[in-house]
This record gives structure tokens, C-alpha cells and sequence, in this order.
């Protein structure tokens, strides 16, 4: 199932899509829906990063100590975000 949608762009961004979708081998109806499939991966992958990251921040903020001031906190969160990213990066097709 499709549906059809009507979207207005300037003339110059209606000429890169042309230039680009020819250079492609692609109908200007095919670069733009595989540009809105890139688009709506990368918004997926975003809404598991914040999940993942609050998740994280959770387990922290549920095993802190008394004390531990919001630096360490901090420390911790941005170690868990690299580390994510480290896997991201390592991980084949991502």
C-alpha cells in the first residue's frame, strides 16, 4: 500500500534532486523515497539512543550512593553515550 503526497521545494532543491537521482540511475519519485527511508532509519535509531541512554541514567541514578555529586553523575553518562557509540561504530551496516 502507497500513498501520494504532494510536497513543494524550491528550484534549486527540485534541480539537485534531479542531478542527483539521474547520477543515481533513479527516478526523482525513487531518490526521494529512498532519501525518506534514510531519514526515518536514522530518527529510529535516535529514539533507541535515548531510550538506551535513560535507561542508562536510570541504573545510575538508582545505585547512587550518597553523596556522589552530579559531576561523577555526568562522568558516568557520557562514558555509557561513548560507549554506545564505540559499539555503533564497530557494529557492520549501522
Amino acid at each position: 500500500m502507497t500513498t501520494k503526497i504532494e510536497v513543494e521545494v524550491e528550484n534549486a532543491q527540485m534541480e539537485s534532486l534531479r542531478r542527483v537521482a539521474e547520477q543515481r540511475g533513479q527516478s526523482v519519485d525513487g531518490a526521494l523515497r529512498n532519501a525518506i527511508e534514510r531519514f526515518l532509519h536514522e530518527e529510529l535509531r535516535r529514539e533507541l539512543l535515548v531510550a538506551q541512554l535513560r535507561a542508562a541514567a536510570d541504573d545510575i541514578a538508582s545505585g547512587v550512593p550518597p553523596g556522589v555529586t552530579p559531576e561523577e553523575i555526568e562522568r558516568e553518562i557520557t562514558e555509557a553515550s561513548r560507549e554506545y557509540w564505540a559499539n555503533q561504530r564497530a557494529t557492520p551496516g549501522r
